[in-house]
């Protein structure tokens, strides 16, 4: 039952209704937060903060409500709901210096009362100045007796996913990728070369008073204070949203004026357009996707950008209409763990099994891919995850079978430290501050 109306501040009650909605239906984040910005008004400042805590809850709930569980004297029979209010008010304590604890756990205690029940507002309020008090109070699992749990409750991470880790990657670089995963990434940009030249783009980027600076990888930039929809150059298409790790796949297959190609599995869009780019007006790419409505994202971006050469298809990617073709582009459905910055969710939705499942739909499209490649024409496989099954293993399992095919070393496409000893694109959180990403590039041998 409910109590009184709720006196705290609104960013905290839209958090928690976030979060709470993220439990109970399993939900992703980013969907819930765009929906809940739509339903209720808040000033730019209380989204910021709303933003904030419902992405870092999602990030460390593991460590949350490890924490909550340790300073609870009765953890059995807790309402869910509390679980969640201790969650959002922890986080805040933990990682949100500037808001203050008082009015962290004065609007904890009101959230209790209003939407779960009046006499569980002592609860609350005693987990969180007992935490304030003691915080050395919680016990935390023994990282040598057991350090996959430790790493686990203290970095926020499935405990399979931290067991897988630290057998394909060791403790160290667990640990570390962990904490990269653990850090919001910067937004980075991708310059539309079609509309202007470096020289003219970064001009405009001091006009409107952004903070930028450019990366390793060309026409990617970092900018500080964007808010893209906001942006009148985003608008007109001067540039586009995307990681500088799904950049190098374009600068991988390099496509040449006047080729023809497909991308298989398109939406939503980043890489076709880039692709698209790079063709300028000369050539075609048949961009392929299952469902109409990724499609429809793909057109508005093609809209934006001005860009002719790309046409929407809807299609299955493992019986695309089309035949053979100078190049393709496999951007293969996968379990997205390289992306956990951008998307901490993805950690809590994703299984072992999952990656079985994926891994053995890679395998088959990779294949079909494959049948539309003529002889000379190249075959890139992308994909934004850290999993060796998912990303080597597919390719060197694939080169057993279709021995016309050869792996292409990138050359000077792509920088010396994201080129693996197999002449493979590897990227990494922790190593090179981009998503987690994987790409190589095959040729179809000549007769």
């Amino acid at each position: 039952m409910a109590g009184s109306r709720y006196t705290g501040a609104p960013a905290r009650q839209a958090a928690f209704l976030a979060v709470k909605r993220i439990e109970l239906e399993n939900a992703y984040s980013d969907r819930v937060l765009e929906e809940l910005f739509v339903e209720t008004p808040l000033i730019e400042a209380d989204r910021k903060l709303v933003h904030e805590i419902v992405k870092g809850t999602v990030r460390y709930k593991l460590l949350l409500d490890w924490i909550a569980s340790s300073l609870l004297r009765r953890d059995k029979g807790i309402q869910d709901a509390i679980r969640w209010i201790l969650w959002i008010s922890l986080y805040q304590l933990l990682y949100l210096q500037r808001v203050p604890r008082f009015a962290v756990v004065n609007d904890g205690v009101e959230l209790a009362k209003r939407f779960v029940h009046p006499r569980f507002a002592g609860v609350v309020n005693g987990v969180l100045r007992n935490y304030l008090r003691r915080p050395e109070a919680v016990d935390f699992p023994d990282p040598h007796k057991t350090p996959e749990l430790a790493v686990s409750i203290r970095e926020s991470h499935p405990l399979w996913l931290v067991e897988r880790w630290f057998r394909e990657f060791g403790p160290e670089k667990t640990v570390r990728l962990c904490r990269a995963n653990n850090t919001p990434p910067s937004l980075t940009i991708r310059r539309n070369p079609l509309k202007c030249d470096e020289k003219s783009f970064c001009e405009m980027l001091d006009a409107e008073h952004f903070c930028w600076r450019c990366t390793d990888i060309p026409e990617f930039y970092i900018v500080d204070n964007l808010v893209p929809n906001k942006s009148p150059l985003f608008r007109q298409g001067y540039f586009s949203i995307q990681d500088p790790g799904a950049g190098l796949v374009g600068h991988l297959a390099n496509p040449l004026p006047g080729q023809v190609l497909i991308d298989l599995c398109a939406a939503p869009g980043g890489k076709t357009t880039h692709l698209a780019e790079k063709l300028g007006c000369r050539g075609r790419i048949m961009a392929g996707d299952l469902y109409a409505h990724r499609l429809k994202r793909i057109q508005q971006s093609i809209e934006r950008l001005e860009l002719s050469a790309v046409y929407p298809i809807q299609a299955d990617a493992r019986s695309f209409p089309a035949g053979v073709v100078d190049g393709v582009l496999l951007d293969a459905p996968c379990s997205g763990l390289g992306v956990m910055r951008k998307k901490p969710d993805i950690r809590w939705h994703r299984t072992e099994e999952t990656i079985d499942e994926l891994s053995r739909l890679q395998a088959e499209l990779l294949s079909r891919a494959a049948e539309h490649v003529h002889p000379g024409g190249w075959l890139v496989y992308s994909t934004c995850t850290t999993e060796v099954q998912e990303n080597e293993q597919i390719i060197r399992n694939f080169c057993k079978v279709h021995s016309d095919f050869r792996t292409v070393h990138p050359g000077k496409l792509v920088h010396e430290k994201y080129v693996t000893p197999d002449y493979f694109i590897r990227t990494w959180p922790h190593l090179h501050e981009l998503d987690g990403s994987f790409a190589a590039k095959l040729e179809k041998i000549k007769p």
